[in-house]
């Protein structure tokens, strides 16, 4: 399943506090995109009924029974740098896609970060 850096780990645990969400998790989907796969995230309090959760330390990963397959080998890494932040997600395969921005994506929708809810 997924593979999450201690950075990825950090920023997540951080935006449950920050959203007053402590205790909750954070739901990983996929969905094709132009360029290859489109990741997104969105905090959410509790997992659905069809979630698989996976816990790492504070973090809780909610992921449906229909994206499992998609994100076999999936890291999850989190950087920091002059141009932002963001979640970066590498595939097995070696495709890379950001949730802060559509980097070396043509239509500019393959990779985005869901607002919370």
């Amino acid at each position: 399943m997924n593979i999450l850096t201690r950075p990825a780990i950090g920023a997540i645990e951080d935006a449950l506090r920050r959203e007053g969400k402590a205790g909750g998790g954070v739901r990983i989907s996929v969905t094709g995109g132009c360029s290859g796969p489109k990741y997104e995230m969105t905090i959410e309090t509790d997992p659905g009924p069809d979630d698989t959760v996976i816990e790492i330390r504070e973090v809780k990963l909610f992921v449906a029974a229909d994206n499992m397959e998609a994100l076999v080998g999936v890291t999850v890494d989190y950087a920091q740098g002059g141009d932002g932040s963001g979640f970066i997600f590498e595939s097995p395969e070696g495709g890379v896609g950001t949730s802060a921005s559509a980097q070396g994506c043509g239509c500019g929708k393959s990779c985005s970060t869901a607002p919370s809810r």
